[in-house]
C-alpha cells in the first residue's frame, strides 16, 4: 500500500472500512495488519475450543458449537468462528466479510456487541453500505482513502460516496431528504431513534 494511500486506524475505536467492488477486501485487511492483530474473513476456520460465552448465548447458538463444522450453512460458520475469534487476548481484531452470510437480525447483534470492547480496537471491512452505521468511526476506500472521519461528520457526504459507486445508506440517506423539509436538524442512523422523532 502507498503512502498517499495509508490507513490510519484510531487506536481503541470501532471503526468501519466501507470498500467499492475494485477492492480486494482480505488482500486490505493483511495490508493494514499488525503483527499482534487477529484477523478472521469469510472462509476462516478456527479449531480452537475455546469461545466468548456471551456471544455464544446472545445468538443463541450453543447448539452449534457441538456440532460438525462442515455440515454448518456458511452463516452458522460464521457466528461460530466469530464467537472463537472473540476468545483470544488481542489488541486489535480485523473482521473481513466475516459475517457477511449472517442473517440481518444477528448480525446486528454482532454488531452492538463489538462495540462494547472499548479498550479494544475492532476493524470491520464490507462492500455492505448499511453495516456502517453501526460503527464511530468510518473509512470510505476505492483504492485509496476518500473519507476518513468519524461517522457523523460523513454522513452528508453523498458526493463522496457515489465517487466510490455507492448511494448513502437509507437512514442517512432518508434523514437528508426530511432535514431538506426541515423535519430534521441533523442526521440521525438509528430507526428507533427516527421513529421517536417523528412520531413524538
Amino acid at each position: 500500500m502507498s503512502k498517499n494511500n495509508k490507513i490510519n486506524i484510531i487506536p481503541n475505536s470501532y471503526t468501519a472500512i466501507l470498500c467499492s467492488n475494485n477492492v480486494d477486501k482480505i488482500k486490505l485487511g493483511n495490508a493494514i495488519k499488525n503483527k499482534n492483530d487477529l484477523i478472521i474473513t469469510t472462509n476462516a476456520k478456527d479449531n480452537s475450543e475455546e469461545f466468548d460465552k456471551k456471544i455464544v448465548n446472545l445468538l443463541k447458538i450453543n447448539s452449534l458449537m457441538l456440532c460438525d463444522f462442515n455440515t454448518l450453512s456458511i452463516g452458522e460458520r460464521q457466528m461460530v468462528q466469530i464467537s472463537k475469534a472473540l476468545s483470544y487476548n488481542f489488541d486489535r481484531l480485523i473482521v473481513v466479510d466475516a459475517i457477511s452470510n449472517v442473517s440481518t437480525i444477528n448480525k446486528e447483534k454482532i454488531l452492538k456487541y463489538l462495540k462494547k470492547y472499548n479498550n479494544k480496537t475492532i476493524i470491520y471491512i464490507t462492500s455492505n453500505k448499511e453495516d456502517i452505521v453501526y460503527f464511530e468511526n468510518f473509512i470510505l476506500y476505492d483504492n485509496k482513502v476518500i473519507l476518513n472521519d468519524k461517522l457523523s461528520n460523513v454522513l452528508d457526504k453523498e458526493k463522496e460516496f457515489k465517487l466510490a459507486g455507492f448511494d448513502l445508506p437509507f437512514m442517512p440517506l432518508l434523514s437528508l431528504k426530511l432535514k431538506y423539509y426541515n423535519l430534521l436538524d441533523r442526521p440521525i442512523i438509528s430507526m428507533d431513534r427516527m421513529v421517536d422523532k417523528l412520531w413524538k
